[in-house]
């Protein structure tokens, strides 16, 4: 299944639970190609399981990070990083909540919710709208005074002739 919004492939992550999660087609390919991700972990522990996170932060991601110059900041900030890029290029909640792999919107609300202001605005701005339209619509007072006025106008060309 192709979900065309992200360009991603759905991967199921527990059949038991039934619970997925959505990938880019270059992590997919990426991970079929190497044979030591045959756990569909990007980063497995020499068991072939999860990788310690404080091994990962010290002998891997560290490294990493000297090499490329890069201030201090942990792993996981990357992850909020994400998060907070999607929600500036206006993403919709529940599209964060996706791709972020979050249980419920509940989550991501709680943690990301301060970085929604604009959808406050939003909401505001289609409500107006949408009320100022109905104003314009045709209604039955206005239909009924519009042919008072019709009326009235035809009796006093009526007058003055």
């Amino acid at each position: 299944m192709v979900v065309d919004r992200w360009r991603t492939q759905i991967e199921t992550l527990s059949p038991a639970s039934g619970s997925f999660r959505a990938s880019p087609p270059s992590l997919i390919k990426f991970k079929a190609v190497c044979k030591r991700f045959l756990t569909g972990l990007l980063f497995p522990g020499e068991n072939g399981g999860f990788i310690d996170p404080d091994y990962f932060d010290e002998f891997i991601f560290k490294p990493v990070k000297q090499a490329a110059g890069l201030s201090e900041f942990r792993f996981h900030d990357l992850r909020h990083f994400f998060a907070s890029m999607l929600i500036a290029q206006g993403e919709s909640p529940k599209d964060v909540s996706d791709q972020l792999g979050h249980s419920s919107i509940q989550i991501t609300f709680d943690t990301y919710g301060h970085l929604f202001p604009q959808a406050k605005a939003e909401a505001a701005k289609k409500l107006e709208n949408r009320m100022l339209a109905e104003r314009e619509k045709p209604t039955v007072s206005k239909l009924l005074a519009k042919a008072a006025l019709e009326e009235a106008d035809e009796e006093k060309l009526k007058f003055v002739n």
